[in-house]
């Protein structure tokens, strides 16, 4: 066995980085644990500011990668484009929002250090969730839309990411992008909670192919059920991605797009998730 030859493959072998609507897709399910975060039944008694250290970061942390994504969209879409205006202003919106709650948090952290008990403190934090409610939603239609421009550009061509699934498993993927889905009792008999209808055999079976993956969520109420929110793996990441850059009419019979590309875009295009 040549090792070194071995070596010298191994070395050259890396795989892509994440494409630009990948990461897009990567920062929705950061909105969803994001809000998740904030959903911890114990942030409505809290007895010292640092219980805010953990959503305050994770709502910095937002600010930051939305306005490096929203750099990197208009300098990659040509910005006098009727989708990439509408792109950005999604992404500028995001920003304006999430930068919103984070202030709310940064206010209700320095009221909690200088009195020890503010009376404003559920709704500081009520308010900074539902400013970012819809994120995850905008990133995944915005990821669709920036998936698809990317190749009618002639840029970059994700459509060979994209894997032979149902329609129902396609849904359900649109579905988890958006963070419409979790698991109540996970380590019993789970039940699916999801705006669209999700079969617990899909989720199963799309966890066996690496498209998904669950996380805790911190329990909005003390005595609810345990639950899990389901995330995109990288590979499910890479999948949608590359079905809303497929061409119109190069789509399997046997799956479906995510959602419709604006009327004004240069040529029809795959479905975004739908909200």
């Amino acid at each position: 066995m040549d090792t070194a030859a071995d070596a010298h493959q191994q070395l050259f072998d890396v795989a892509p980085p994440p494409s630009l609507p990948e990461r897009i897709l990567a920062l929705a399910g950061d909105v969803a644990r994001h809000n998740d975060l904030l959903a911890d039944h114990r942030l409505d008694t809290p007895s010292h500011a640092d219980q805010l250290t953990a959503p305050r970061t994770s709502a910095q942390r937002l600010v930051r990668h939305t306005r490096d994504l929203l750099h990197e969209v208009t300098a990659t879409l040509p910005r006098h484009q009727t989708p990439a205006r509408d792109i950005a202003a999604r992404l500028r919106q995001l920003t304006h929002l999430t930068d919103s709650a984070a202030a709310q948090l940064d206010v209700l952290h320095r009221t909690l250090e200088t009195t020890g008990a503010p009376a404003t403190r559920s709704t500081a934090i009520t308010v900074a969730r539902a400013l970012t409610r819809l994120g995850a939603e905008d990133l995944a239609v915005s990821a669709a839309s920036v998936a698809h421009e990317l190749r009618v550009r002639g840029i970059q061509d994700l459509s060979p990411q994209a894997l032979l699934l149902s329609a129902a498993e396609n849904d359900a993927l649109s579905a988890v992008a958006c963070g419409h889905v979790a698991l109540t009792d996970p380590l019993g008999s789970p039940h699916i909670e999801s705006r669209t209808p999700v079969a617990i055999a899909t989720v199963r079976a799309l966890t066996a192919q690496g498209l998904i993956e669950s996380a805790p969520i911190p329990r909005e109420y003390q005595y609810w059920q345990d639950q899990a929110r389901v995330h995109l793996t990288g590979t499910g990441r890479a999948h949608l991605a590359g079905l809303a850059s497929r061409p119109a009419g190069t789509t399997p019979p046997t799956a479906r797009p995510l959602a419709t590309v604006p009327a004004t875009a240069p040529t029809p295009g795959p479905a975004a998730p739908r909200r």
